[in-house]
């Protein structure tokens, strides 16, 4: 006799809810390590802070001549890497030639006349020791003579002669004494300090200086960039004629919430990551931290970085800049300022 349909439906369901409670572990499983997975997410991006934010960057040198005039040689080209020292132009040094020649003349000039007032400083100074010589005699003299005039041994007229020499000796010392402090003032105290000589001496040098101001030389070794001059081109002192990026000291601009700067410390270690360079793994550390960012409210001056929201419908954390130093910079692979990525702060902080 067929058993009934119920008993057999029993028995088939009885398999199946003995499988289910390993279904249902698994799936907890699977949900606590989900959990786990952004627990440990959200703890290292805490502890390493995190931003696409950035910029690479180096020091820029303005490259101006000294002087005005047209250049008359250029021996470099646009993009072209340059050595501290090298030579960049040349302006026409024709007009700061003839200053120069000028000036040496005008010196040699004023040497000679110093020359001059220092001999006749010597000759009055050798008047006035001769002359106060021969006023002592003159005095010894008349000093015998007023003793024998008193004796009687002598007339009143010898006397009186004598005295009108020692009278003239002494006017003719007086005269030679203001000779000499009038020569002294002309001379000053030496040759070198005498202030006709030492203003011939300033000219000579500026006009050396703007002589050598014609060649115009490369301030540091870096990469030449935004030239746009060739010979004939006329420059003027003071102008920025196009920059020099200096090679030798690169670091990363990266613009970090303010909900993180808190855990980033100076010296913290940094992993860089360059678009331009997909493969190159780049060592820095965090040399300082920005104190500002400029805000258009007028709170706070122009010359301050401005870091604008990336979104402008919410209200955003600021971004500060965080200046982090590159350390293994690789001469195959050159930087470029302004290239982006992303960078990893290793700061090992929760808080």
């Amino acid at each position: 006799m067929p058993e009934p349909a119920t008993s057999r439906t029993n028995e088939t369901a009885a398999p199946a809810k003995k499988g289910g409670w390993w279904r249902k572990l698994f799936a907890s499983i699977i949900i606590l390590f989900a959990v786990f997975l952004v627990v440990v997410f959200a703890s290292y991006q805490v502890s390493h802070p995190t931003t696409n934010d950035i910029s690479v960057q180096a020091y820029i040198i303005g490259v101006t001549a000294r002087v005005s005039g047209p250049i008359v040689k250029k021996h470099f080209r646009e993009n072209q890497y340059v050595k501290e020292g090298d030579l960049l132009f040349e302006i026409d040094p024709s007009t700061f030639e003839a200053v120069y020649d000028k000036a040496l003349a005008e010196k040699k000039h004023a040497f000679d006349f110093v020359a001059t007032l220092e001999a006749g400083v010597i000759s009055a100074q050798t008047q006035v020791k001769t002359i106060q010589v021969d006023l002592t005699n003159q005095m010894d003299i008349l000093t015998r003579y007023e003793g024998m005039l008193k004796d009687g041994a002598i007339a009143e007229i010898p006397y009186q002669n004598q005295q009108t020499k020692v009278n003239s000796t002494q006017q003719a010392l007086n005269e030679a004494q203001s000779s000499l402090i009038a020569a002294q003032a002309q001379l000053s105290s030496t040759v070198q300090s005498n202030p006709i000589l030492k203003a011939a001496e300033a000219a000579l040098k500026s006009a050396e200086l703007n002589l050598s101001y014609a060649k115009v030389y490369a301030p540091k070794s870096g990469y030449i960039t935004n030239e746009n001059i060739q010979e004939g081109t006329y420059v003027n002192e003071g102008k920025a004629l196009f920059a020099l990026v200096v090679d030798g000291d690169w670091w990363v601009n990266a613009r970090f919430k303010e909900t993180q700067i808190r855990i980033i410390h100076n010296g913290d270690p940094v992993k860089i990551y360059l678009k331009m360079y997909p493969q190159l793994i780049l060592e820095g550390e965090v040399s300082g931290t920005g104190w500002a960012i400029y805000q258009e409210d007028g709170a706070t001056v122009q010359m301050l970085p401005k870091i604008d929201p990336t979104v402008d419908w919410v209200r955003l954390a600021n971004r500060y800049n965080v200046r982090i130093h590159i350390k293994n910079l690789d001469k195959n692979k050159p930087l470029r300022i302004g290239a982006t990525g992303v960078v990893v702060v290793d700061s090992d902080r929760m808080d």
